[in-house]
């Protein structure tokens, strides 16, 4: 036991130089205070948020369309001039297709889940981001499939397709984990 604690500070340490940013960890709500593999905390376990600017309630943008691609990029074509006006795009989406994700649009904010388990917040109008989070690290691995990113009562929650198939439920105002 005194290994495998080691090892997951020892791995927690690693992650937090290469992405710049404290994961997110859930303390696990049983009994005995074990994780998803019953053993240590693991990668599944973990959810990094960013938050970039606070939400502000935004017009909609009737002018424009948002466009959801199978390859993992969702942009924004004015209906006029049939020009983009901007695009976001996973991290991996070059990996990656959309996984059959929708996306959800409250009060001028769009949320928006990816494959690769990114959920970003983001202005309408701009396309400027608001925060995103990523379930897990894993690359290469299907994690979020099928997945709607509504906002309830201020939350987010999310079924993750990956190992641990864990839920989450994430603040919709900054990323944050809230429980999984």
């Amino acid at each position: 036991m005194k290994l495998t604690l080691q090892l997951a500070i020892i791995l927690c340490c690693v992650i937090k130089v290469a992405v710049a940013q404290p994961p997110t960890i859930s303390v696990p709500k049983n009994k005995d205070k074990s994780f998803s593999n019953n053993n240590i905390l693991t990668m599944d376990d973990m959810v990094f948020d960013q938050l970039i600017t606070p939400i502000k309630a935004t017009t909609l943008d009737t002018n424009s369309i948002l466009i959801y691609n199978t390859d993992g990029i969702l942009k924004s074509m004015n209906l006029k001039t049939k020009k983009i006006n901007w695009e976001v795009k996973a991290s991996d989406a070059d990996r990656h297709i959309s996984g059959n994700n929708k996306l959800y649009i409250e009060n001028g904010t769009v949320y928006i889940p990816f494959i690769n388990g990114e959920i970003f917040a983001l202005n309408n109008q701009n396309g400027k981001i608001y925060w995103k989070s990523r379930l897990g690290i894993i690359k290469d691995e299907i994690v979020l499939k099928g997945q709607s990113a509504q906002v309830v009562n201020g939350a987010i929650s999310l079924s993750a397709q990956s190992r641990n198939q864990n839920i989450y439920s994430i603040d919709a105002k900054n990323g944050k984990l809230i429980w999984n």
